[in-house]
């Protein structure tokens, strides 16, 4: 089965919501240092949570609650002129029960987002989501991926704007 996803830019942008955080601590370097005005800014962000979990399980529609732990690592880089680079990895394991049938289901999914801009109107998103759960039984276990990828001109015109979807029973 294949589904069409879309994303909006306005939704790229909330993603970057708490990417404000000071930056690591630096060491003293001997290095030729870069002035001030022509550095970049690295900022990194990790949160780490437990949430309650579950949906419907799209091979035996059968609903699965249960609990999910979350752990993402954000790097954002600004430039001095403006623009910035900002690069998010989102890692989520789940504990699922059947409803109906008590099975347990483990599930684990990986996320990556990058968004950048030059400080203009133009702007490159992407976002890649790869979920497996798996449980007993045949045809029980599912994988659903979502590829989402859009840019924006230096004019503010969206140029490509590509998504999709799937989900695969196993």
């Amino acid at each position: 089965m294949r589904r069409s996803f879309q994303l909006s830019t306005a939704s790229a942008a909330l993603l970057l919501i708490g990417c404000n955080q000071e930056g690591a601590p630096t060491e003293p370097s001997t290095a030729v240092t870069i002035p001030p005005a022509f550095a970049a800014t690295v900022q990194h962000q990790t949160q780490r949570f437990s949430f309650p979990a579950g949906g419907l399980n799209p091979c035996t529609g059968e609903e699965t609650p249960g609990t999910g732990q979350f752990f993402s690592q954000s790097n954002v880089v600004a430039q001095p002129s403006g623009g910035f680079h900002v690069a998010q990895a989102f890692n989520v394991s789940y504990v699922l029960t059947g409803a109906i049938t008590g099975d347990r289901y483990l599930g684990r999914d990986t996320e990556h987002v990058n968004f950048s801009t030059s400080g203009g109107a133009d702007s490159v998103f992407t976002f890649v989501a790869n979920v497996r759960v798996r449980t007993a039984g045949p045809r029980n276990d599912f994988v659903l991926q979502v590829r989402v990828h859009q840019t924006v001109n230096a004019n503010g015109v969206l140029t490509v704007s590509r998504g999709e979807q799937t989900i695969e029973c196993r």
